[in-house]
């Protein structure tokens, strides 16, 4: 699936499956990627080939020239910055989503951050003039991990759960001298609520700007092992027209746009290789739970699909 335009970012929920992998060369992902030219990021679970396992994992990837030299895996060179110390690019995903059973999701925010168009102006150093003890905002935050969409979030030692910007806007300051270069043009990733890392605008060209296409959905490696298709699943190895709880699926799919709002996906075009091995469908929008959604997944060979 996926959608053409100006984007700064992607947010959206999806449940989490474990495909089989029929060859160690082969894979299967569940994936978002954003891309401008020849510039790609990407967020996927699942990589047998790069783990040696069919453990569900979060991985992410980057090039800036189209898959040549540049680019890696994770921290497997320069490039992404792992900020959390307790989500981590590359850790596994012990409960998975059950056929037909209980499911298990996974929200994701990629976003692009500016310096103008944080609501700070000249910020007194708060920080520094106010204890912890009274603040109950460690003196070694950053704004990065404390902004939410249209917020400030706060530490468990304030009895407030978030604070609107208006209310608490002047009694926060950028904390540390490298608070001004996370929010020059970065691309964040949140897996759930907490900020894994990111991805520094100088990685990047094109994508230094903004993102020019959004892709969500399945992908595999078809190794055509002893020359038949493999049977290496997509999602949860079943249809997209097989629905909740059969199917896997992106849920509440939205984009971000140049005032940096979060905007249901518009105008999206789902796409497979073969209808018979792999499907995806779009779901029927009304509910704020779904929101703009679809379905996707397959088995792989069968009589269909050889």
């Amino acid at each position: 699936m996926n959608s053409l335009g100006n984007y700064y970012g992607t947010q959206f929920v999806m449940n989490i499956s474990r495909p089989e992998v029929e060859v160690p060369n082969e894979y299967s992902l569940a994936q978002t990627w954003l891309g401008s030219g020849y510039n790609y990021k990407q967020l996927k679970l699942v990589y047998p080939g790069k783990y040696g396992d069919n453990t569900v994992r979060l991985f992410v990837y980057w090039t800036s020239d189209g898959y040549g030299p540049t680019g890696c895996y994770n921290a497997d060179c320069s490039g992404f910055v792992q900020r959390s110390k307790r989500v981590t690019v590359g850790g596994s995903y012990c409960e998975v989503s059950q056929y037909d059973g209980a499911q298990h999701e996974l929200p994701i925010l990629v976003r692009k951050l500016y310096v103008n168009w944080s609501p700070f102006g000249n910020i007194s150093e708060f920080l520094e003039e106010e204890p912890t003890s009274k603040t109950g905002i460690p003196s070694t935050s950053t704004l990065a991990e404390l902004w939410e969409i249209d917020h400030w979030t706060l530490p468990p030692a304030r009895s407030e759960k978030q604070v609107k910007i208006y209310s608490f806007l002047l009694t926060m300051k950028i904390t540390e001298a490298i608070d001004s270069y996370l929010w020059t043009g970065n691309w964040w990733l949140r897996v759930g609520g907490e900020l894994v890392g990111y991805w520094p605008g100088s990685l990047f060209t094109s994508l230094k700007d903004k993102a020019e296409e959004v892709y969500w959905g399945g992908g595999i490696a078809n190794e055509m092992t002893g020359g038949r298709h493999t049977a290496t699943t997509m999602g949860s190895g079943h249809f997209a027209g097989e629905w909740y709880k059969k199917a896997s699926y992106f849920r509440k799919v939205m984009t971000v746009d140049g005032a940096n709002t979060l905007r249901e996906a518009e105008n999206l075009h789902p796409t497979t290789d073969n209808d018979n091995c792999y499907s995806v469908k779009e779901g029927q929008s009304g509910s704020s739970y779904w929101g703009t959604h679809f379905f996707y997944g397959g088995p792989g060979r069968n009589a269909k699909c050889p």
